[in-house]
């Protein structure tokens, strides 16, 4: 049996008509200037599918869709918000209806384009414009839908106005909503400097209901940060998500999980975002993941950051993974972990990523620990400072509190310190162990790999552990708070007068001799004291 090809230029093909209803079969002009309101709406009151005209534009007032499982196949059609309307272009009022192909026209008027409020909803390879005005979302998801598809379509609108708007919005829910997505979209919200890209929130009061499983994945998202702390590319606040594969340019923020747990950043591109605070990646809350990012030119790349004071809701970073990134040229720092206001963060992994600065420029950090930051493993990154004389440079800085935290197995090079320990007020840090890092290319000496400054004290469990510096073959153990130092060194030549150790060290000169191949430390903590064995 052969199927019949349907022209959209001249109308359905005799097998179609059974299932879809034309909107010329209903008296639409398809003009662009007449009102062809009646006609959509009987073309839906038919109940079956509809289709439209190739190069036809239909002028409407806002439109209830309201049957099941109902398709808008409008490939080339433009369907054109009717001056003074005072709804959405169209509102999907009942579950599983798609529209494909369509250009949603908001024609600049403050309102949506697509509202929808059930579940299994689909908007396919729209194109969508002209929208603008405060809270307004192109395409809104509202009343808890859930399972709505958004895909291959593209947002462009030229307004300028400086309001907070929306190319895909959900918000406000009263029940969690499950399983939606946003995939393969373009969206172009640079003319307006208080635009936002996708945002996909929970209930208004941040912890009672959330966005579940959803997806936001391969979306392109260009905007303006032209109003500092404002425009974000990509919001998602939820439990579960994964937000993957997106490319976003031109935001304050380039994408933020400001509310998350359990979900996956993995494999975004962050380029551009604008203002001298501002954030490529933002994650706050707990058991996410952030993996593979790329993030060129931010202020702070990286962030988790809650302040207990003024985020009373927003759940402690505890159990977060930032592994594999790529950070190039942070402006102040490369990640960035804070938490205040009684707030904890607490085994958060930190490992595999590689942090350039390429500007030469002063205090600049590659990883930042504030307030209660406890519990911190940070292995296996590569970090590269713009240079050892830069004054505030640090590869690692924690700052009040930062307890228990080891430092294994990194490349860190070009920072005045490779480590600091700092505290405006008496804090005694303790468990801070930094063992077998890297620190042999344009690094300071070995006493100077970890420093500690302002009110900071050094309690029990710090230690130097088998540190790599330039010239030295050695495995050395310092005690921070006693300064003790136990050398296992290998050189040239004898040690008396040239290595500093404590009691219990051992020298082995590779020029060997009776007596002088191998050295023990008996007494002091200098240089002298060394005895051949």
């Amino acid at each position: 049996m052969s199927a019949s090809i349907w022209n959209p230029a001249t109308g359905d093909t005799p097998d179609a008509v059974a299932n879809y209803t034309n909107l010329r079969t209903y008296g639409a002009e398809g003009n662009g200037t007449t009102d062809d309101s009646e006609a959509f709406e009987a073309a839906i009151a038919a109940g079956r599918n509809v289709r439209g005209v190739v190069g036809d534009t239909y002028l409407l007032n806002s439109q209830n869709c309201n049957v099941p499982n109902q398709v808008f196949e409008l490939w080339g059609c433009t369907l054109k918000l009717k001056s003074g309307a005072t709804n959405a272009l169209l509102r999907f009022t009942a579950a599983d209806i798609v529209i494909i192909g369509a250009t949603i026209d908001c024609n600049g008027l403050s309102q949506q384009g697509i509202v929808v409020s059930a579940n299994g909803c689909k908007l396919l390879h729209c194109n969508f414009i002209n929208f603008t005005g405060a809270n307004i979302g192109a395409a809104y998801l509202t009343n808890n839908a859930g399972s709505t598809t958004i895909s291959h379509c593209k947002f462009n609108s030229t307004q300028s106005a400086a309001t907070v708007t929306y190319a895909v919005y959900g918000d406000a829910l009263t029940a969690d909503a499950y399983n939606n997505r946003v995939e393969h979209c373009e969206i172009d919200v640079s003319a307006n400097p208080r635009a936002l890209g996708i945002y996909l929130s929970g209930s208004a009061d941040a912890v009672s209901f959330f966005q579940r499983k959803a997806s936001i994945v391969h979306n392109t998202v260009k905007g303006t940060a032209a109003v500092s702390g404002q425009p974000v590319g990509i919001t998602y606040r939820g439990v579960d998500g994964n937000v993957s594969h997106n490319h976003t340019e031109g935001f304050y923020i380039g994408v933020s999980g400001d509310i998350s747990q359990d979900s996956r950043y993995t494999d975004n591109k962050v380029k551009g975002t604008n203002g001298a605070t501002s954030i490529g990646l933002e994650v706050n809350g707990k058991k996410n993941v952030l993996a593979n990012n790329q993030i060129l030119g931010s202020a702070r790349a990286i962030s988790l950051s809650v302040d207990g004071a003024t985020q009373p809701s927003t759940p402690d970073l505890i159990e977060n993974e930032i592994t594999g990134n790529l950070i190039d040229n942070p402006t102040q720092y490369g990640i960035y972990i804070n938490a205040s206001g009684g707030k904890v963060g607490q085994d958060n992994l930190i490992s595999g990523n590689k942090i350039r600065f390429t500007t030469v420029a002063t205090n600049r950090i590659a990883i930042y620990l504030q307030t209660a930051v406890t519990d911190t493993m940070i292995s296996g990154n590569k970090l590269a400072g713009p240079g050892v004389g830069q004054a505030g440079g640090s590869g690692i800085f924690m700052d009040t509190a930062a307890f228990d935290t080891t430092i294994m197995g990194n490349k860190i090079s070009g920072f005045e310190r490779p480590a600091r320990i700092y505290a405006g007020t008496a804090v005694t840090f303790t468990g801070i162990k930094m063992k077998d890092n890297d620190l042999s290319i344009d690094c300071p000496t070995q006493t100077n790999s970890l420093v500690i400054s302002g009110s900071a004290a050094f309690g029990a469990n710090c230690q130097l552990v088998g540190n790599i510096h330039a010239g030295n073959d050695r495995y050395d153990v310092l005690d921070m708070r006693t300064t003790v130092m136990l050398v296992n060194a290998t050189g040239t030549g004898t040690p008396e007068g040239n290595v500093v150790a404590g009691p219990g060290s051992f020298y082995q000169n590779k020029s060997g001799g009776a007596g002088t191949t191998l050295y023990e430390k008996r007494a002091n903590t200098t240089n002298l004291g060394w005895f051949g064995i």
